[in-house]
C-alpha cells in the first residue's frame, strides 16, 4: 500500500462574487447620481444695470487727525464735537445718507488714541458705515 501526500501547487482562486456585486452597486450609484446632477434649464429675466454714469456718487471726505491733535476735516481745521455735524451737512447737502458717504482717515501714528476713538464714535453716532482708516507718520 503505497500512501502519497499530494502537494497542491498553484495559487488558491478567488471569489469574484463580492466583487462583482460590488461593481454593479457603483453602477447603480453612478447612474441614479447622474440623473439627479442634470441641470434643469430655465430662463431667467435678469434686470437691467444702470450705466456708472447715472450715479453722482461724492468723492471720500478725508480727516486728518495730526500728532497735536489738530483734527482736519477736508482740509479745514476742525474739533472732535464738530465731526457729526459736518457728516450731516454735507450728507444733507448731497441729498444722501450719512451710511452712504465714504471717510478716509489718515492718522498720524503719533497721536492719542483718544482722539481716534472719540472720532470713530462720532462717526458712529452720524450713521457712517465706510471708514477707511490708515496711520502713517504725517508732517
Amino acid at each position: 500500500m503505497k500512501l502519497t501526500h499530494r502537494h497542491r501547487s498553484g495559487i488558491p482562486g478567488l471569489n469574484m462574487t463580492p466583487m462583482i456585486d460590488i461593481v454593479f452597486l457603483l453602477i447603480i450609484f453612478f447612474m441614479t447620481v447622474s440623473q439627479i446632477t442634470k441641470n434643469i434649464s430655465a430662463e431667467v429675466r435678469l434686470p437691467e444695470v444702470a450705466q456708472a454714469d447715472d450715479f453722482d456718487l461724492p468723492e471720500p471726505l478725508e480727516i486728518v487727525i495730526m500728532a497735536d491733535g489738530e483734527i482736519r476735516l477736508d482740509g479745514n481745521p476742525s474739533s472732535p464735537d464738530s465731526v457729526a455735524v459736518w457728516i450731516n451737512t454735507i450728507a444733507g447737502k448731497a441729498g444722501l445718507a450719512p451710511k452712504q458717504l465714504e471717510i478716509r482717515m489718515r492718522i498720524d501714528r503719533d497721536c492719542d488714541s483718544r482722539i481716534v476713538n472719540r472720532i470713530f464714535s462720532e462717526l458712529g453716532t452720524a450713521g457712517v458705515e465706510r471708514v477707511f482708516s490708515s496711520v502713517v507718520k504725517l508732517q
